[in-house]
């Protein structure tokens, strides 16, 4: 983090909220040189949170100690702009936002002027089972009441449940008012005469006001507002501020006369401070002294330090600059502004280059400052980070910078004995109006004041809400009705409902459309498996006859070579019919013929097999040729369904050697040994006659 101007920030017991401002980031390269500056768009509402439970020091990276929450959730379209200055009011339950200038290069759309938002961190009168952290979009502002106002000083009461936002300044025409572009419509330009205030005693009930500042209290830009705990209700004092602030001019630079006019009334909002006391609803004008001589002091920041007899009160007060001049050094001083004496006292001197303004300040212990953001002087043509840290730690009692906070190292504070010299050496407060002396005799309640430290050390950063994403809601107007937030959500949920049952039906129809495809394929994978076996195996089975005669009918008769055993063949009669496979034969018209000059093809070895590992062999067929037979084994287990008929048996050619003679057991029809014994002791013709004769018609056979 290297700059971050002019943040809204409030405190709900042990947590600091930090929404808005800019905030500039420096990440290191990978040389380690710092690269440009990039600013946070402060995506989905981003409102960070700094738990005092967490110890940190100044030189660590101060985003790892800060944890963050997100004021939307899901696609909701109802972002919060990004708010430069105004305030977050809270007691210790809640916050409410008010005041500030959007972005206008940040593309949302701003609530209207009765409107604003908040978060509900804690349920009054104890913790509903039910409640959860909540943030409030689009709080309804009272009639009349209006948002558009920026660069004025908040300040929260939690002990009164009341929160207050002095002067300001608003457009020409009191209607919206942006980040200076350049726009004379919408830039501010003319001076707030509001006090608003809003009563958050009733939760979800909250009620603004408008205290209409008297004519004797001059407007101003960007001073400071304390509570002071003095009176039945406490009075509220505001310190500084400028007229002609060179930062409410789009250009950044002010004309001689500006620059003049500011010079001459700005230093008085230091000499003469305002004091409003809430119970009666009076302003005063006080005068101070020993304060610095013709110094204006703006977008400084302060915090309240009281005595534990309640004998007086230091408001103190940090940094700032005097409104015109961006480039000289900026105030690095702190200052106290002793009451009733309303005597200033110089704490602690600057440290170059340490200056800084538009930050914040917050008071976690009694005796201890920190310092959030803020922006250097920019003297020269890049601007360039804050020195020493985008946080600072101040000991209120030692008046000492510090180093590193730890929530188990505090002190009750003690009035530093510089200020307690200044007001015994300063003569008798000289009163502007005497009912303001009054008002100080009048003790405040201080049990209504409910401590909430010491704080439980946390080694890792807390965040203050669990879930760490809160629910998101947008409170309605007074008056009942339908909510508005009711169209959209039923419109987003109805919406979600119809997409998801359209999706489920189309995955329900794809399914169901791959099932049938796949049966259909699957179906036909069959039909196809069974017209090829149906083509393999032939016709359908007949009933095969055998005789008596030892001749073989065909070459498949014989089972002297012993392949084919447990062949049952009756040596006279006719067999019965045999329930076996389908033995399909080629259509009877084919043909197979073997070519007269080719050379006879011999079948792999498998004398010595057992029946059924013999592939196809050749079986004659009637009208001559041959056609693939199933394997032997197959073929022996149906030998007896085979018929002879319409085949004969070729007789050898003279020099060839009988089945007895071969090697292999079968002499193939081209006269080559087969390496099948299935064929019998068969004998096939040779020679060219045997082909013509193939070629010709049925072979006939032997009779000898």
């Amino acid at each position: 983090m290297c700059i971050w101007t002019l943040p809204r920030v409030g405190v709900i017991r042990d947590t600091a909220y930090i929404d808005g401002g800019q905030l500039y980031w420096q990440p290191s390269l990978k040389d380690g040189s710092p690269s440009e500056l990039l600013q946070d768009g402060f995506e989905h509402g981003l409102v960070y949170t700094l738990n005092f439970s967490t110890p940190f020091k100044t030189s660590d990276n101060f985003s790892e100690i800060l944890t963050s929450l997100t004021s939307v959730t899901g696609a909701s379209d109802d972002i919060k702009p990004i708010y430069v200055d105004g305030a977050l009011l809270a007691n210790d339950g809640e916050f409410l936002a008010y005041g500030g200038l959007p972005l206008a290069t940040v593309a949302v759309t701003t609530p209207d002027a009765g409107s604003t938002f908040g978060y509900q961190r804690y349920w009054y009168g104890g913790q509903d089972k039910k409640f959860e952290p909540t943030f409030l979009l689009n709080t309804e502002i009272t009639a009349g009441i209006t948002r558009y106002v920026g660069y004025g000083a908040g300040v929260s009461v939690p002990s009164e449940n009341m929160g207050y936002y002095f002067g300001g300044m608003n457009s020409k025409s009191h209607g919206p008012v942006d980040y200076p572009s350049g726009n004379a419509t919408t830039d501010p330009t003319t001076y707030s005469r509001d006090l608003i205030s809003v009563d958050m005693t009733n939760q979800m009930q909250e009620v603004w006001r408008n205290e209409t500042i008297k004519s004797i209290v001059p407007g101003r830009a960007s001073p400071e507002m304390v509570w002071v705990p003095v009176g039945k209700n406490g009075l509220l004092v505001v310190i500084g501020g400028v007229v002609d602030p060179v930062f409410a001019n789009a250009s950044f630079s002010l004309t001689a006369e500006r620059m003049a006019n500011s010079q001459l009334k700005s230093p008085g909002f230091i000499t003469t401070v305002s004091v409003y006391d809430i119970e009666s609803k009076t302003w005063f004008q006080q005068d101070t002294t020993g304060g610095p001589a013709k110094t204006a002091w703006t977008q400084g920041c302060t915090v309240v330090a009281s005595a534990p007899d309640g004998s007086s009160h230091n408001i103190y007060y940090y940094g700032g600059f005097d409104g015109i001049n961006l480039r000289s050094p900026f105030n690095d001083e702190v200052w106290i502004l002793s009451l009733p004496s309303f005597t200033w006292v110089k704490a602690a001197v600057g440290r170059s280059g340490h200056g800084r303004a538009g930050h914040r300040c917050i008071k976690p212990y009694p005796d201890q400052m920190i310092v959030l953001g803020g922006y250097p002087a920019n003297g020269g043509t890049a601007q360039t980070c804050v020195t020493g840290g985008i946080v600072q730690l101040f000991n209120l009692t030692s008046l000492q910078w510090i180093d590193s906070y730890d929530p188990r190292v505090w002190s009750n504070y003690t009035v530093p004995s510089v200020v307690t010299a200044a007001i015994a050496g300063a003569a008798s407060t000289k009163w502007n109006n005497a009912s303001l002396a009054t008002v100080f005799e009048t003790e405040y309640d201080t049990t209504k004041i409910t401590p909430w430290y010491p704080y439980a050390y946390t080694s890792t950063p807390t965040n203050p809400t669990n879930p760490p994403v809160p629910t998101t809601t947008t409170v309605p107007a007074p008056g009942g009705g339908t909510p508005k937030w009711l169209a959209p959500v039923l419109g987003v949920v109805l919406t979600l409902v119809v997409l998801s049952a359209l999706a489920i039906a189309f995955l329900l129809y794809r399914r169901r459309r791959y099932l049938r495809r796949r049966d259909s394929v699957a179906a036909t994978s069959e039909v196809n498996r069974n017209r090829i076996l149906s083509w393999v195996w032939g016709h359908d089975p007949k009933t095969g006859t055998v005789t008596s005669d030892e001749t073989p009918s065909t070459a498949f008769d014989d089972d002297s070579a012993g392949v084919g055993g447990g062949r049952h063949l009756s040596t006279t009669g006719t067999v019965p019919s045999v329930s076996v496979v389908n033995v399909v034969e080629a259509g009877g018209d084919m043909v197979y013929e073997l070519p007269g000059t080719s050379q006879a093809q011999e079948l792999s070895a498998v004398a010595g097999r057992e029946v059924g590992e013999v592939g196809l062999a050749y079986v004659p067929i009637a009208g001559g040729g041959l056609h693939p037979s199933p394997s032997v084994a197959s073929t022996a287990s149906r030998s007896s369904e085979l018929s002879a008929e319409g085949a004969g048996v070729v007789s050898p050619r003279g020099d060839s050697p009988g089945l007895s003679e071969s090697p292999g057991g079968v002499i193939s029809p081209a006269g080559r040994e087969s390496p099948s014994t299935a064929l019998g002791k068969g004998e096939l013709d040779g020679g060219a006659g045997a082909g013509e004769r193939r070629r010709s018609g049925p072979v006939t056979p032997r009779t000898g």
